[in-house]
């Protein structure tokens, strides 16, 4: 039996070879685990890079998207702003022209008419027991007022009992006022709805009555709108006058 036939007879080849088939399996899937493992590796490495990239470019799509809102809301408030500065400019431009371009009439005073001077002699005259009394009406405007609307109620009471009553409207009166000109009259008279009895006559010339006499005038501009002026007054047949205790209107 030559050697080469004992050798492979022999069990310590056998075992031998064994040994060394099993190393080199196992070589191999060391080799192959680490390739495995290289590969899973560099596949970490291009998924972070991707990943990297990825938050990145998001992160520019977020940067983006709120500079580009920004900008929209800025320019959308520029916008108001620029509206707001328009409608305001619009409307300032209205009242200036609606300001300029209307009647302006003022009721300046109420005057009695109810005594005069004869022979020397204080006389009191009343138109069938009606007080009568003088109002100025000048229109300072460039235009004339329109619909023009006189009111007035009187009254005569202690001047603790003095009150505001309901406005009765006078027919027959101007319904236009024109611009005040030169040398032109703008008075008007006007006379009281209340009955005045003797007794109240002879009290109201002692000074133990008082008169309440207000006058309201609405009149319209050319723009349609209304406007109003009012006077009130309370007087007794003495020397003396004085204003009622409410406020009145004057726009």
């Amino acid at each position: 039996m030559s050697d080469n036939e004992r050798n492979k007879s022999d069990p310590e080849f056998e075992k031998e070879g064994e040994a060394l088939l099993i190393k080199s399996r196992i070589e191999k899937l060391e080799e192959e685990q680490k390739e495995a493992q290289k590969r899973d590796e560099d596949y970490k490495k291009r998924q972070a890079t991707y990943s990297g990239w990825v938050a990145r470019f998001t992160g520019f799509l977020v940067v983006t998207s709120l500079i580009t809102n920004l900008i929209y809301l800025d320019m959308s408030c520029t916008a108001r702003k620029n509206a707001n500065a328009a409608k305001s400019a619009a409307e300032t431009a209205n009242i200036t022209m609606k300001l300029a371009y209307r009647p302006r009439v003022t009721l300046l005073g109420i005057n009695p008419l109810v005594q005069s001077t004869v022979d020397g002699k204080l006389v009191t005259t009343l138109d069938n027991g009606r007080l009568k009394v003088g109002i100025d009406l000048p229109n300072t405007g460039q235009f004339a007022a329109r619909n023009v609307r006189i009111f007035r109620f009187d009254n005569v009471s202690p001047r603790e009992r003095i009150a505001k009553l309901p406005y009765e409207e006078l027919m027959g009166e101007p319904k236009v006022i024109p611009p005040k000109a030169t040398n032109s009259s703008t008075n008007l008279a006007i006379f009281g709805k209340r009955i005045v009895s003797k007794s109240e006559l002879v009290q109201l010339q002692k000074g133990d009555l008082w008169v309440t006499f207000s006058v309201l005038v609405t009149y319209d501009d050319d723009f349609g709108e209304t406007h109003h002026t009012e006077y009130c007054t309370i007087f007794t047949l003495q020397p003396y006058n004085d204003i009622c205790p409410w406020p009145v209107q004057n726009d």
